[in-house]
């Protein structure tokens, strides 16, 4: 390519001369020397926490039982950007027979639930927030194959991730002697990547100091594609306002809201407050796109709000009831192909 490229100058410059004729012209040429382009690097590592073990190692877990483990990404790149957690289970499978002699039943990855939170190293006082808390009750099977936005990673940041295990109390005794495999990836992308499919967005509700509440049961996650011509996603959410209608959007900042943002969905819960497995698609551009103040920080609120609080026309929350509302655990992008 830069032979062709030269090429094409080189006949340029000559036809200019032919019909230059004599004109001489004074000229002088400095040259900034010793130049490198040099493409940046992603290169996290993972080192153990408290647990001193690299391994996830549950051993000898009963109902009731809890497990925890925490390790450390460090960005060691020249780069910052999101990162992302990831479980696979791999097998599951029974080591002895138990007297109850289903030992064909192998999936005690539907009885262990999960919990996440994060500590910021670069935050003074350090900042650890919920992701998923222990009362989601979500298990580690609804996490298999889902990638979970963690949030930014500055060069020479450290992320602390504590994860927690629960092997619920009314596991049967034909779990006697299971076992599970599973992987935990983490990944980090540039800032200007999209992200991994499918992405699984956590959201809780916050109180009117701004702090994450847990342990009332209102909590929800929406599954989406980071990059497709519409944004596809399933929304699950539980403990709002029963048959009331809420709306999925996309929260441009600063407050209440601005044109940038945009309804993706409007559902309404049924008589025990939960909406599960509801699905839409939206066409809603790019996120976050500005004027949003949140593209300095790599990424986008998604927040479901009560529908009558919600002003779909201008894009802005009418109402401010926070323990109403679901927002974000991270900031997440979305790339709209067409």
């Amino acid at each position: 390519m830069k032979k062709v490229l030269l090429s094409l100058f080189t006949i340029a410059v000559i036809g200019s001369l032919i019909g230059a004729g004599v004109i001489a012209y004074f000229s002088d040429t400095e040259t900034i020397p010793d130049n490198t382009f040099q493409a940046g690097t992603i290169d996290i590592t993972l080192a153990p926490g408290e647990n001193e073990e690299t391994t996830i190692e549950l051993e000898d877990m009963k109902p009731c039982d809890w497990a925890y483990y925490t390790f450390n990404v460090t960005n060691e790149g020249t780069n910052d950007g999101p990162v992302y957690l990831h479980f696979d289970v791999v097998e599951s499978w029974n080591e002895i027979e138990s007297e109850a002699g289903d030992s064909d039943i192998n999936d005690i990855e539907n009885w262990i639930t999960v919990d996440l939170s994060l500590l910021d190293h670069w935050v003074v006082p350090f900042d650890e927030y919920v992701v998923i808390a222990p009362d989601d009750d979500i298990t580690l099977a609804e996490l298999h194959c889902l990638w979970i936005p963690l949030g930014w990673l500055d060069v020479d940041g450290l992320k602390e991730v504590k994860l927690s295990f629960h092997l619920r109390a009314e596991t049967g005794n034909e779990y006697q002697g299971d076992a599970v495999d599973f992987n935990v990836d983490v990944m980090m992308t540039d800032h200007n990547a999209p992200g991994p499919v499918p992405v699984a967005l956590f959201l809780e509700n916050k109180d009117a100091a701004w702090n994450t509440v847990t342990g009332d049961g209102t909590w929800g996650y929406v599954v989406f594609n980071p990059q497709a011509p519409t944004f596809d996603y399933t929304l699950n959410a539980y403990g709002l306002q029963a048959s009331t209608d809420y709306s999925l959007i996309y929260f441009a900042d600063p407050w209440p809201g601005n044109n940038p943002g945009a309804l993706i969905g409007t559902h309404t819960t049924g008589t025990g407050g939960n909406l599960i497995n509801r699905s839409g698609s939206a066409n809603i551009g790019d996120i976050p796109v500005a004027p949003d103040t949140n593209i300095a920080l790599g990424g986008a609120k998604i927040w479901l709000v009560p529908s009558a609080d919600y002003d779909a026309v201008n894009n802005t929350v009418t109402g401010w009831n926070p323990l109403d509302i679901l927002y974000e655990t991270s900031l997440i992008k979305y790339d709209d192909t067409d």
